[in-house]
């Protein structure tokens, strides 16, 4: 078994190469709902969250964002609404950011870096799925066993000694947020 998020290589050697580091303290936004913006970034160290705010104010985790994944606002390359998705860090993180122009340049001239983007492509949708499966259990147990299994197979890290561990730094308001229950319910589960 392997992390399905793990880092691809030309993305990284190219965020590396041509992005502009930035450091985002705890719980600091990367990207706003409200942000417009024409960059697309790539987590390097620490951790992120992806959130899609709602017209109530309520928000929902929608992923963890693991280092190496490149992610970006929904208007940054169509002219759409964002949607009230929004990035913000979850411990002291290092982000790369690079151009959406240049990203995209690159993606039309370097066969590697399609091949690696269509990798994150495809396992962003197996994701996807996987989150709708447990989001769709209706006894909070069984929810509660299949997200685990989803957390692990998506950020899971292997230990010395064969073991796993989930690799993200979680609460149970995290938790709660991720299941679409209460903290109170994680606790009993």
């Amino acid at each position: 078994m392997f992390n399905l998020l793990s880092p691809l290589k030309t993305q990284i050697e190219f965020f590396e190469k041509h992005g502009q580091s930035i450091i985002y303290k705890k719980g600091h936004y990367i990207v706003s709902a409200d942000n417009p913006s024409p960059w697309v970034y790539m987590l390097k160290e620490g951790h992120a969250l992806s959130y899609s705010t709602f017209s109530d104010g309520t928000d929902r985790i929608l992923s963890f964002i693991p280092p190496g994944m490149p992610f970006a606002q929904l208007g940054s390359f169509f002219n759409i609404d964002s949607s009230g998705l929004e990035y913000r860090s979850v411990d002291k993180s290092i982000v790369l950011r690079i151009p959406n122009e240049l990203f995209l340049k690159q993606l039309s001239i370097d066969k590697s870096f399609q091949a690696d983007y269509m990798q994150s492509l495809l396992r962003n949708q197996m994701h996807l799925v996987d989150r709708i499966l447990y989001q769709g259990e209706k006894d909070i147990y069984a929810r509660t066993i299949r997200w685990i299994i989803f957390m692990n197979k998506y950020y899971g890290v292997q230990n010395n000694d064969n073991s796993w561990m989930i690799g993200v730094p979680l609460t149970q308001e995290i938790a709660g947020n991720f299941m679409y229950i209460t903290r109170e319910s994680v606790n009993a589960s």
